[in-house]
């Protein structure tokens, strides 16, 4: 649930990105969303099973 909060959002949103500040940038917002949220996803998984859940 925790990628699902912080990925990309939407495909309207990121064309928005793109007509605003470049493509350069779109995609820079787009690798930077992923990683995050799938960095984020697995430190709570991996957490979640360290304590046992």
């Amino acid at each position: 649930m925790i990628f699902v909060l912080l990925y990309t959002p939407c495909l309207a949103t990121i064309i928005a990105i793109k007509r605003e500040i470049g493509i350069k940038w779109m995609w820079y917002s787009v690798i930077i969303q992923s990683v995050l949220a799938w960095s984020a996803a697995f430190v709570i998984y991996q957490g979640g099973r360290l304590i046992g859940l």
